[in-house]
């Protein structure tokens, strides 16, 4: 099983996935020492079009950073989930 901060050729497989995002609801959470930083603002920069929460802070691809955007992360895939007339 390849995770996706290993790389494929000369890009990682975070980076290349922007065009099969189209057309989906997406949120970007990153750390900003995140080892995969590089490659998420790569993959936000080749989005067709921009996603609707963007979120850079402080912390690392730890427990600590996903604990920190955990709430802000189930409220915006809640409002994803919810049907459009409600």
């Amino acid at each position: 099983m390849q995770r996706s901060s290993q790389k494929r050729g000369s890009r990682s497989t975070v980076s290349s996935s922007g065009t099969r995002l189209a057309g989906t609801q997406h949120g970007i959470w990153c750390g900003r020492q995140d080892p995969l930083f590089g490659d998420v603002q790569r993959l936000v920069a080749e989005l067709p079009e921009g996603p609707p929460v963007v979120s850079y802070g402080p912390g690392a691809h730890t427990r600590v950073y996903w604990n920190s955007v955990t709430l802000p992360a189930f409220a915006f895939i809640g409002g994803a989930l919810r049907p459009s007339g409600d």
